[in-house]
């Protein structure tokens, strides 16, 4: 499996190795995406990430716009990267995490790493 370099701060920007990958192709993917990534130890429920998404739409509404979102996502990446189990969905945490540099307010750049284990 291919590295993937995963930059949260400022323009969201993926590299797969040292190929810069095509932006999402929506906002919303591009949040649900980052929410994952941030709470990658845990696994999410439809209906939460839903919600937290489309707030202000009807559960059936959001549902399918998750849905959708989900779909988008995973053509914009490898399937690897996601766990999606019945109702759960979740970044894959079987993948081996290492931050690189360091956080900082001045610069506000933060990269994470995600390699296959033992790579």
């Amino acid at each position: 499996m291919p590295q993937l370099r995963i930059y949260l701060l400022g323009d969201v920007r993926l590299l797969r190795d040292e190929t810069l990958l095509p932006p999402f192709p929506t906002r919303k993917a591009r949040d649900l995406f980052a929410y994952l990534v941030i709470f990658r130890q845990q696994t999410h429920s439809r209906s939460r990430l839903a919600g937290t998404l489309w707030p202000d739409l009807n559960e059936t509404r959001a549902h399918h716009n998750l849905n959708t979102t989900l779909w988008r996502l995973r053509h914009a990446l490898s399937d690897e990267y996601l766990l999606i189990e019945g109702d759960t969905i979740a970044f894959n945490r079987d993948l081996d995490f290492r931050p690189l540099g360091h956080f900082s307010l001045k610069y506000m750049d933060s990269i994470l790493t995600f390699s296959p284990i033992g790579a």
